[in-house]
């Protein structure tokens, strides 16, 4: 199976985790190095949640998909192109805002932007507008499964009544199933 005129996006895929690591290398060698900045940002990811850096991987993949296909969506559609590039900006920015800079608004922020995103992906081609592909409908699936841990990862942050629920009311639901 090719991604056909979305190679490119498959191509820069394989660049993602290069930048990241790079990145992460970067700010470990300041952290060492007693760079101020690059300590609290190191600070701030150790303390983020696992769930909160696999959302922004995910965020990370899906805004590397649109952001490299804008160059192809620029001569079919410009409107798409500069659609396209702002997302990728903005899931770019949420992903470093969850893991990076501690900024909690990170969550809904999410959830409307990848939400947007599969709402226009299924307007464009219920509409006709675009044909359903591979690496369209793979990133879309990813963007569901982020939504899907900004949800769960928000749910700790409830209060104590879940884990009350979980430990009492749980058990008796289900009639002592799984004890």
């Amino acid at each position: 199976m090719s991604g056909g005129e979305h190679t490119v996006a498959l191509i820069a895929l394989l660049y993602l985790p290069v930048a990241i690591t790079a990145l992460m290398m970067v700010l470990e060698t300041g952290a060492k190095a007693g760079v101020p900045a690059a300590v609290r940002l190191r600070r701030v990811y150790m303390n983020s949640s696992s769930t909160a850096r696999l959302a922004a991987v995910g965020m990370l993949v899906s805004a590397t998909i649109h952001l490299a296909l804008v160059p192809s969506q620029w001569t079919e559609d410009p409107l798409r192109a500069v659609l396209f590039f702002l997302d990728g900006v903005a899931l770019s920015a949420v992903a470093v805002a969850a893991v990076m800079l501690g900024i909690q608004a990170w969550r809904p922020a999410a959830l409307v932007l990848l939400s947007a995103g599969i709402v226009s992906y299924a307007s464009y081609v219920l509409a006709g507008v675009e044909e359903p592909d591979s690496v369209g409908v793979t990133a879309k699936l990813v963007e569901l499964a982020v939504i899907g841990l900004v949800l769960v990862g928000s749910s700790r942050h409830v209060g104590s009544g879940g884990s009350r629920f979980r430990s009492r009311l749980l058990p008796k639901a289900i009639g002592g199933l799984f004890q």
